[in-house]
Parts: C-alpha cells; sequence; structure tokens
C-alpha cells in the first residue's frame, strides 16, 4: 500500500505544480530576465524553473504551465517561445556557478528526468493579465489535483503576483487544500530594484493618524489604472509638483510614518 504523509494527503503521491509567469517577448532585457546573468549566478525565471525541479524528489509527479499574452516570436507564443528558449540552452545550464554544482553532482537518470519535466511543460492559452494568468492556473491546478504550486516570477513583479494569488483565494478560486507560494527570481526589470516596489496597503492600525482619513491612499491608487494613458500622465505631473512643494514647505519636526 503506498502511504506518504506530505501537505496533507494519503494514498497517493504528492503533485506539485508550477507556473512561470511570462513577460511580453519586447521587454528591455528580456534574455536577462527569463535566462538570468550567469557571469553573476543570478538565475532568470526559467533558471529559477530548473532551480526549483531540481528541489523535488524524483518519485514527485510534477505539472508546469505557462501562459501566454499578445506578442508572438519566430512563430511562437510568449509561453511557447519561452519554453523553446530552455529547450534550447538545456547543455548551457552549467553556465550559472549554482546550477554547475548539483548538475555536475547529479545521475544521469536525474538529468533525464529534468529535460523530461521541461519538455512537458503545458502551454496555456493567451491572456490579458497576471490576475487572469492566476485565476486560469489556479482552475488548471486544481484538475490536475495537485498539492501545492510555486508561482515563478522576476524579483520585482513577484509582490504583484502574490497579490493575485491572495485576491483569488479570498474569492474562493484558489482550492483550499493547496498551498501556492511565490519564488522571486534574482533578477528585476531592467533599471528597477525591488526598493522602486511600492505596496498600496489600506491602513489598518488604529494608533495610525491616517487611520479612518479619506481618501485613502490605497483608494485613490486603485483608481489609477481606470485613467486614460494621457490622463495618467497629467495625474503624475500634478503628484510630482504636488509633492515636492509639499515636501519643500513640511516643518522639519514632522513625525514621518508609513
Amino acid at each position: 500500500m503506498n502511504v506518504r504523509f506530505a501537505f496533507g494527503t494519503i494514498g497517493r503521491m504528492t503533485k506539485t505544480g508550477i507556473l512561470v509567469h511570462v513577460y511580453h517577448l519586447d521587454t528591455t532585457a528580456w534574455e536577462a530576465m527569463v535566462w538570468g546573468r550567469p557571469e553573476q549566478d543570478e538565475l532568470g525565471s526559467v533558471t529559477k524553473l530548473v532551480e526549483c525541479l531540481l528541489d523535488m524528489p524524483a518519485d514527485e509527479q510534477v505539472s508546469a504551465i505557462i501562459y501566454s499574452g499578445p506578442s508572438q516570436k519566430d512563430g511562437l507564443t510568449e509561453g511557447g517561445y519561452m519554453k523553446q528558449y530552455l529547450l534550447d540552452r538545456f547543455d548551457r545550464l552549467q553556465e550559472f556557478p549554482r546550477l554547475r554544482k548539483r548538475l555536475e553532482q547529479a545521475p544521469e537518470d536525474v538529468r533525464n528526468l529534468l529535460l523530461e519535466r521541461i519538455q512537458a511543460i503545458a502551454l496555456g492559452p493567451e491572456l490579458r493579465n497576471t490576475a487572469d494568468e492566476v485565476q486560469f492556473a489556479a482552475k488548471y491546478f486544481r484538475d490536475e489535483q495537485v498539492d501545492r504550486v510555486f508561482q515563478v516570477a522576476a524579483a520585482t513583479h513577484a509582490p504583484r503576483c502574490l497579490r493575485e494569488q491572495v485576491s483569488a483565494r479570498y474569492h474562493g478560486l484558489i482550492d483550499k487544500n493547496q498551498k501556492w507560494y511565490v519564488v522571486a527570481s534574482d533578477v528585476n526589470y531592467e533599471g528597477i530594484s525591488p526598493d522602486d516596489v511600492i505596496i498600496a496597503e489600506p491602513i489598518h492600525r488604529q494608533d495610525n493618524p491616517l487611520y479612518g482619513f479619506r481618501p485613502a491612499w490605497a483608494e485613490v491608487a486603485k483608481m489609477y489604472p481606470r485613467l486614460s494613458t494621457g490622463n495618467k500622465k497629467e495625474l503624475l505631473r500634478r503628484m510630482d509638483a504636488n509633492m515636492q512643494e509639499l515636501l519643500a514647505n513640511q516643518p522639519a519636526s514632522t513625525e514621518v510614518r508609513n
């Protein structure tokens, strides 16, 4: 009798789902975002996927999927191009020091299993945004009877992925028995660091002076995506001018809180 105690499952082997976030093929420094920077030992999205796969035991069932956006290249969708990009460079994985060490020590059957798992990655349909990606993946992994999910994304996009993930769970789209994790790669959007990511979290502590004040920053920021491109630019110009004026006139003794 096959009995395995892991992730709340009894009587069957556990199954891991992997969702790899896809990027528009015209994204600045797309190759670094996806592949990484071997000379700095920084893993991109697909090489971070490889690291996740190497962490899994051989008897772990794996169900991985990559969706697509609107761009195409060489007759391939975003997801298809990303998958093929990894397959074409499979023999170059050892350019990354941390992967080289593991691959050199791995038996041939482990390398073969790694390649098989990559080849088995499913390609999903074209979607509009990250929220749709998470929602479609949630249904896919529910149908696949997955026990846990690793959502792989660039470091500066990972916070957005987590937000969409917890929102999907809140709305009942993610199976309550599934454990979801966000796995951030080592690479950021070009010219941006994680310190540039702003979290507009609603104020929840009553000792905060802005507790109950309206309009709250999170409420205002939430309306921004609904503006036209022209109005977004105008709003940002006004905000910048007002921010500079307020900072210049701010009393030195003013308490600053997040």
